[in-house]
């Protein structure tokens, strides 16, 4: 089942314009700001706004793996 699921993924993927692609990744890529977004408020909800959207920038540009 896992197999069949991973190739129909795959199909699909191979199908999609490049702009189909990009529009998915930037999608994920916005979901993971949005809840990286969510945590900082949620450990420190006396940081501002502005501050809260820096801290998230910050945390993606020295992001490491």
């Amino acid at each position: 089942m896992e197999i069949q699921t991973h190739q129909y993924q795959i199909e699909i993927y191979r199908a999609m314009t490049p702009q189909q692609k990009y529009d998915v990744i930037q999608s994920l890529i916005d979901t993971a700001r949005t809840m990286k977004y969510a945590y900082f408020h949620s450990i420190h909800p006396e940081w501002t706004e502005e501050y809260l959207k820096k801290a998230v920038r910050d945390w993606f540009l020295y992001a490491r793996s």
